[in-house]
């Protein structure tokens, strides 16, 4: 039997498989680095929740999960929902345009 933290890490992680596997894009662009991190993000959680199911079902000793990369997974998760599986939203960079931190620096009068 798994202890509750490897439970919660990998239900967090079967989440964030299935919200980024069912995200659909209506007519967003396609960006290939963005894709790429989803698809890596979707395998990387789907093998850990399939990894801790199939080795429940065969009655195998599981890894523990150190609580703070369970809540780090529940952290993700819930960002990961919220972005409704979308991880270009998760992950806005603006490269266009530098910020100098004079904007925050002036005084409105």
């Amino acid at each position: 039997m798994a202890d509750l933290w490897t439970l919660l890490a990998a239900l967090s992680c079967a989440a964030i498989f299935i919200r980024i596997f069912t995200w659909r894009h209506d007519g967003e662009r396609y960006r290939f680095w963005i894709g790429l991190c989803a698809y890596g993000l979707a395998l990387c959680t789907g093998g850990f929740a399939l990894t801790v199911l199939l080795e429940l079902l065969a009655a195998k000793p599981v890894e523990p999960v150190s609580p703070w990369l369970a809540l780090v997974l529940v952290w993700l998760s819930v960002l990961v929902w919220l972005a409704r599986g979308n991880v270009a939203r998760i992950v806005q960079v603006n490269w266009t345009s530098h910020w100098d931190g004079i904007d925050r620096r002036r005084v409105r009068r």
